[in-house]
């Protein structure tokens, strides 16, 4: 039977909530994002054209995983195609600064840093199993 089991692949037709059930949410990469660059929260949802914005937008898609239009709500945009030029300016800029590659890893490492505890429903079956983002 495990041979069978195994000869088939995986199924992706899980729900995204629990694909991604161990990313943060938007609004807890701007908290982090603020803590790192040491700035309040506002100022980065309200700034315009700040390195902050472009990392919690950058941060937001390939961290979070979040949808564009997620993103632009955190940080008040309109426009999801602003919140893709955020983006790809930030990579672009991680391509060539090595101070903001360093300051983007420190906040994935704190974002990666919390644990996430298994569902409740899973939880009378596996009591002390814990999963580590990443």
């Amino acid at each position: 039977m495990r041979g069978v089991l195994e000869s088939k692949p995986r199924s992706s037709d899980h729900p995204a909530m629990q694909r991604f059930a161990a990313r943060p949410r938007p609004a807890r990469i701007v908290e982090t994002v603020a803590e790192v660059f040491e700035t309040q929260e506002n100022d980065i949802r309200n700034g315009h054209g700040t390195i902050e914005r472009q990392v919690v937008a950058w941060l937001g898609c390939y961290e979070s995983m979040a949808r564009l239009g997620s993103i632009a709500a955190v940080l008040r945009l309109r426009s999801m195609s602003r919140v893709s030029a955020l983006i790809a300016t930030c990579d672009r800029d991680l391509g060539k600064d090595p101070m903001l590659r360093i300051v983007v890893d420190r906040c994935i490492d704190l974002l990666r840093r919390e644990l996430v505890r298994v569902p409740a429903m899973h939880r009378e079956s596996y009591p002390a199993i814990t999963l580590h983002p990443g």
